[in-house]
């Protein structure tokens, strides 16, 4: 998660030098791309999320080496 973060942060400020530039960037740019940004980041975290619908799956059963099975 914080190595995406730091990416997206890099990814910002690499895009707003690149503006700048040919003197593009002003901050309504800035700003609606830095809410570009987090929403994306938004929708990854959502969608990592797990859900809560789903029933706990009873753990599979574990087997020792001293375990024989007949």
């Amino acid at each position: 998660m914080l190595l995406r973060q730091s990416m997206w942060v890099a990814l910002f400020v690499t895009t707003c030098a690149w503006l700048q530039i040919p003197r593009l960037l002003n901050w309504l740019i800035a700003f609606l791309l830095a809410l570009s940004l987090v929403a994306i980041e938004v929708f990854l975290r959502l969608r990592e999320r797990p859900s809560t619908n789903h029933e706990p799956q009873p753990e599979p059963a574990t087997y020792h080496r001293s375990t024989r099975l007949i």
